[in-house]
């Protein structure tokens, strides 16, 4: 399966006024480095919300192909920080959005921090939405434990684990997925100068289905790393490593099990030159599935700031290859049921985007970037919608 994609977008943000809540409105302009690896998604946001932002809801997409797994194809130009002054902690550890609407839509979004201090915090979390009509159902729910530990000799040690369900029905199709998911990090702390950066993330989750013909379940195990050394702030030599592994168990009449995995690497340069911001290196991917493939990709990125207008101009060409779980295929569409002839791979052949982002005085914000993609076996992702009635 071949496809090619055309994409493009626009994003608008309002700010209202924030003087009430002793925030400074600035908008800064930052270029982080920023890891990226093929095919890991993180399980779940950051949970340990900062006090003062309870009250905003600043939720700004700016991917320009917006796959449904979430993998490596995130793009990014440069983040966006509406920096708060510092506030006196006020002791708030409980977060909570619910409601319903005309169609029935119910949404519960709980997050509880017992534990929020300099170094260390804990939340405890639920996220549920989803639709309830006369013809079909459709809900969602992730509920988990998440938190952090900072030791300024070694980094941050990140972790999460929980549950996630999928419901959905339709006519004689009623699905229930359940899944449970774990994930354990560690990332370096920034010292300044010159030094040593490294980074480490280990992942698994197991899923399983139940339906009329027998049981689909699948468990994977995710692992990605970066290391190399850092010169006086300014150059960046490092190697990004991604791990993956998932077999597919189908107990339905003349289906089989399948196992595949994958492992990528990408070798890069990070450095500034004047007034550009340049990423350069290459993604080398390894796929094993009924044989061994070799997926050579390029991937740089090229950015630029112009201080005066408040603006970003980014451009980057990347590609790549990942594998295709059974759970994000079922988090995209959540009627899909596993077929014989479906991909467990997909293959970025390439992507070329280019973008701007910046802000007009202190309450217009703005993102436009648009691209052009070729993909290979990339099932459920087209031109058109894919509605539950493709797989009912």
């Amino acid at each position: 399966m071949h496809k090619k994609i055309l994409s493009g977008g626009l994003v608008l943000t309002i700010a209202v006024s924030l003087a009430a809540q002793n925030i400074n409105q600035s908008v800064q302009v930052t270029n982080d480095y920023e890891t990226r690896f093929a095919d890991f998604k993180k399980s779940s946001p950051e949970l340990v919300l900062p006090d003062s932002l309870f009250a905003f809801d600043y939720n700004f997409d700016y991917s320009v192909f917006d796959t449904p797994y979430k993998g490596s194809y995130e793009f990014t130009p440069y983040n966006v920080e509406i920096v708060p002054q510092a506030l006196s902690y006020d002791g708030s550890k409980f977060f909570l959005k619910a409601g319903a609407g005309y169609t029935l839509r119910p949404r519960l979004d709980v997050v509880y921090t017992p534990v929020q201090s300099r170094n260390v915090a804990m939340s405890v979390y639920n996220f549920g939405h989803g639709y309830y009509g006369s013809q079909f159902y459709d809900f969602s729910d992730k509920l988990g434990i998440s938190g952090h530990w900072f030791m300024p000799a070694t980094g941050t040690v990140t972790w999460n684990a929980g549950y996630e369900g999928i419901f959905s029905g339709v006519k004689e199709y009623n699905g229930t997925y359940h899944s449970a998911f774990a994930e354990l990090g560690i990332e370096s702390p920034d010292r300044g100068g010159s030094f040593f950066v490294y980074g480490l993330d280990v992942a698994g989750r197991y899923g399983a289905e139940n339906v009329s013909e027998g049981m689909l379940s699948q468990g994977d195990v995710k692992m990605k790393a970066y290391l190399g050394p850092v010169l006086n702030s300014k150059y960046r030599f490092l190697l990004d490593f991604n791990f993956a592994m998932m077999s597919l168990g189908d107990t339905r009449p003349e289906m089989k099990d399948q196992i595949a995995s994958s492992a990528g690497f990408r070798p890069h340069f990070v450095f500034t030159s004047g007034i550009f911001d340049i990423d350069l290196g290459a993604r080398l991917d390894f796929v094993m599935s009924n044989g061994s493939h070799f997926f050579p990709a390029p991937s740089a990125k090229v950015s630029m700031d112009i201080p005066s207008a408040s603006m970003r101009l980014t451009a980057s060409l990347d590609g790549g290859a990942r594998l295709l779980s059974y759970y994000g295929l079922k988090s995209f569409n959540h009627f899909y049921r596993y077929a014989v002839s479906d991909p467990v791979y997909e293959r970025e052949r390439y992507n070329l985007a280019v973008g701007l982002q910046g802000a007009i005085g202190t309450y217009l914000q703005y993102g436009l970037k648009g691209g052009y993609a070729a993909y290979s076996n990339s099932p459920l992702d087209a031109w058109c919608g894919v509605g539950y009635g493709d797989y009912a």
